[in-house]
């Protein structure tokens, strides 16, 4: 897993190439068994730094040689779902992120709920990290109501909006019967913001009805 997330830090420009070297040199104690892999990798690395110069050019080489290592595949395809998990979730909006289907997802929201470090965090990360997928979120929604946490709600629509029912979302806030949750909804700003008005007067007559304003 350490080299899956030594490469994902890679493709994703958290370090360069000299910070890359750097890490599979120091990988190689964990990985003895493929040290004559990681001693090819690290040498086609160097090559492309010789003979080539400039910034992106460097960056494409390197990725293309990477995302297409043997080994890399090989311990990438072994990573169980808290381990791929974990590792998207250890950053968040980045631009190349795990080619992974609805249901991997829902499966990596799952892993993070039941047994993330922080799962509302995590869920929260994996939702920013695939808003551009068209993925459904109704795992991690169904999650922020069912623990009541306003705040992850908030941040889950602020962040994934045009992924997202707003209207559908708010409906199901207002059939937990929970007013004060209801109320603590209503009067989040971020939340606010993303309710067109005609939703709004509809969420609040609700609470009207509910004898809450």
């Amino acid at each position: 897993m350490k080299l899956c997330k030594i490469i994902y830090k890679y493709i994703n420009e958290f370090i360069d190439e000299e910070k890359l070297i750097e890490e599979l040199v120091s990988l190689k104690e964990d990985l003895r068994e493929y040290t004559e892999e990681l001693d090819e990798l690290i040498s086609k690395i160097r090559e492309i730094l010789n003979n080539h110069s400039g910034k992106m050019m460097r960056y494409q080489y390197t990725y293309n040689l990477v995302i297409n290592n043997e080994l890399y595949l090989k311990l990438a395809n072994d990573m169980t779902n808290y381990e791929l998990m974990d590792m998207i979730t250890s950053y968040m909006m980045v631009h190349n992120v795990p080619s992974i289907d609805q249901e991997l997802f829902d499966e990596l929201v799952l892993e993070a709920i039941n047994n993330g470090k922080s799962p509302k965090e995590e869920c929260w990360r994996l939702a920013t990290n695939y808003s551009r997928y068209n993925f459904n979120f109704q795992k991690i929604i169904d999650y922020f109501i069912e623990i009541r946490d306003v705040y992850y709600l908030g941040e889950l629509i602020s962040a994934a909006s045009e992924a997202l029912d707003i209207k559908s979302i708010m409906h199901q806030v207002i059939e937990t019967k929970d007013y004060k949750f209801i109320k603590a909804v209503r009067d989040n700003f971020v939340i606010n913001s993303y309710i067109e008005k005609e939703e709004l007067d509809i969420f609040i007559e609700e609470l009207r009805n509910a004898n809450i304003e």
